[in-house]
């Protein structure tokens, strides 16, 4: 996976899950952060309607009727806007149905092949390939075409990011990252969920220390201070007040001499996709801090 590689995933919300149920919304967006989205028009044709789904995406079909585009100029668009592009849908069973409804009322055919979410996998390692789909289990579809699509191009985007990091440390011949966090420890996980993926050679560890146990660190556990920090090439402390004056630091300062803070809202979930993009900017941002000469 290269970060220049451009590639579009799609999602279609539509009138049920039904035989014959039809797309109502179509979405797309790249990697590049280009989106396109309409709502359709029903042709009279199309009478399936699921008040259950409308519950979900909360498109009334009265909307439909004001504000959707016909199915020409549906098809038309999309052929435009995605040319002969692999488009990458999580549900490419269910869209595909759908944009074969849509192009068959409209007697045109697509220009642009629709593929499943799983093809990914040509493109990104293994451990890329399952971090990637942790991360969309994380983080829900909001069932509108293009929030659904965007968080799809957000997980590629974020694992990127995390492979630049990790391509930047490898050429300062950093290989490993020891992560220390304070509860609930999820900032910690996410990050080093991220970077493990990227690298066979690259890696991370990821400590949770809480107030109550800050005695027992300057006290007992020497293990963790002497031997796991000794090891560490690079030290990242998040939501470090707790940790601010501890043995802890102290000792990963005068042995390692790199230690990154990161502020972070521990409330967020792990592998929540603002979490993690705001993990990676700030570990981005202090490292080209830390390698401009």
């Amino acid at each position: 996976m290269t970060s220049k590689e451009l590639l579009t995933f799609l999602d279609i919300e539509a009138s049920g899950i039904h035989d014959d149920s039809y797309p109502i919304e179509i979405g797309w967006v790249d990697t590049e952060g280009n989106e396109s989205s309409f709502l359709i028009k029903p042709i009279p044709e199309w009478t399936h309607w699921d008040l259950k789904a409308e519950q979900i995406h909360g498109i009334p079909r009265s909307q439909l009727l004001d504000q959707g585009i016909t199915i020409h100029q549906a098809c038309l668009a999309l052929n435009e806007q995605l040319g002969t592009e692999d488009v990458y849908s999580d549900a490419a069973v269910y869209d595909g149905e759908w944009l074969n409804t849509l192009f068959n009322a409209a007697r045109i055919k697509p220009s642009f092949t629709l593929r499943d979410i799983r093809e990914l996998l040509d493109r990104l390692s293994t451990d890329q390939f399952t971090t990637f789909f942790k991360i969309l289990k994380a983080n829900p579809p909001p069932h509108r075409a293009v929030p659904d699509a965007k968080r799809m191009a957000d997980a590629i985007n974020l694992l990127r990011k995390a492979n630049n990091i990790v391509d930047s440390l490898s050429e300062h011949g950093i290989h490993s990252i020891h992560c220390i966090s304070e509860p609930p420890f999820r900032p910690a996980r996410s990050l080093k969920a991220l970077l493990d993926c990227q690298a066979k050679s690259f890696d991370t560890l990821s400590f949770g220390i809480n107030t109550t146990e800050l005695e027992c660190v300057r006290k007992s556990s020497r293990m963790l201070t002497t031997t796991v920090l000794e090891e560490a090439q690079l030290v990242v402390v998040i939501g470090h007040e707790c940790l601010e004056g501890s043995e802890l630091l102290d000792y990963a300062e005068k042995h390692n001499g790199t230690i990154i803070n990161l502020d972070i809202a521990d409330t967020l979930p792990l592998l929540d996709l603002s979490l993690i993009d705001d993990l990676l900017q700030q570990l981005s941002s202090r490292l080209e801090g830390l390698f401009r000469p």
